[in-house]
C-alpha cells in the first residue's frame, strides 16, 4: 500500500502469511511452560486431582489458575461434562487441537 501527501510517498510492505508449520511452532511458543506441562501429561480421560499428582503439584487454587484454566481457555483442553464444570465424575482429556499441540512438544522434547 502507498499514499502521496504533501509530495511524500508513504510505503507500507506486508509479509506474506506464514506457512501452517511456522504458525505451529508459534502457538506451542505462546503456550505458557505450566500449560505444555499439562499437555504432556494428560494420558486420556483424567480427574483434576490425577492431574495435579502427575505433575506433582498440592496447591489447588495455583493449579486452576496456571495450569488447568489457561490450557482450557487455550483451547488445549476440554471437559467431559461442560455443563457441569462442578461434577465428581468431571475429567479432562486433550482436544484436536491439544493432541497436535502435544505431537509438536513432544518433537520438541526429543529434539533436545
Amino acid at each position: 500500500d502507498f499514499s502521496i501527501s504533501d509530495g511524500f510517498t508513504t510505503t507500507l510492505w506486508r509479509r506474506p502469511a506464514a506457512p501452517a508449520r511456522e504458525v505451529t511452532r508459534e502457538v506451542t511458543r505462546e503456550v505458557t511452560r505450566e500449560v505444555a506441562r499439562v499437555v504432556l501429561a494428560i494420558r486420556g480421560e483424567m480427574k483434576r486431582v490425577e492431574i495435579q499428582e502427575a505433575l506433582g503439584l498440592s496447591d489447588e487454587d495455583n493449579f486452576r489458575k496456571n495450569y488447568l484454566r489457561p490450557a482450557l481457555e487455550a483451547g488445549l483442553l476440554e471437559m467431559t461434562i461442560p455443563d457441569k464444570p462442578q461434577s465428581s465424575k468431571q475429567r479432562y482429556r486433550l482436544t484436536a487441537q491439544g493432541k497436535n499441540a502435544l505431537k509438536t512438544l513432544e518433537r520438541e522434547k526429543d529434539a533436545t
